[in-house]
C-alpha cells in the first residue's frame, strides 16, 4: 500500500469512516463523493451553486494528488430532484476544459 498517495479533506470523519477526498494509487487518481459544503459548514440551497463548490473541492483534491481536470474520464453528478438537472449540468459545462475533454457524464436522480 506504499504506492497509495490520499488528499485529505480535513475532515475529521475521514479516520472513523474510512475515506479519503482523494486517493492517488499509480498513474490513477480516485475522487470520494463530495457534499457541497463551505469551510464555515454552510450548504448554499441553489442546486448550480452547490454543484460548482463540489467541482471546486474535487479540482482542488486532483491538484494535490498532481492531476487536474484534464485528467477526468467520468464524473457522476446525483440530484434530488430532476427540475435540477439543468442547473447542475451548466455548473458542470462551466469548468473549461469539460467542454474539450468531455468526460463521461452520469446523472442520478435520488
Amino acid at each position: 500500500m506504499s504506492d497509495r498517495q490520499r488528499v485529505s479533506s480535513g475532515s475529521p470523519f475521514e479516520p472513523t469512516i474510512g475515506f479519503s477526498r482523494a486517493l492517488r494509487v499509480g498513474r490513477n487518481v480516485y475522487v470520494s463523493g463530495t457534499a457541497p459544503i463551505w469551510p464555515d459548514g454552510s450548504c448554499d440551497p441553489d442546486p448550480e451553486i452547490q454543484a460548482r463548490r463540489c467541482l471546486e473541492i474535487i479540482l482542488e483534491a486532483l491538484g494535490k494528488a498532481g492531476a487536474g481536470a484534464r485528467d477526468v474520464v467520468r464524473t457522476r453528478m446525483f440530484i434530488t430532484d430532476p427540475t435540477y438537472a439543468d442547473a447542475v449540468s451548466r455548473a458542470h459545462g462551466a469548468v473549461w476544459v469539460f467542454s474539450d475533454v468531455r468526460p463521461r457524464l452520469i446523472n442520478k436522480i435520488h
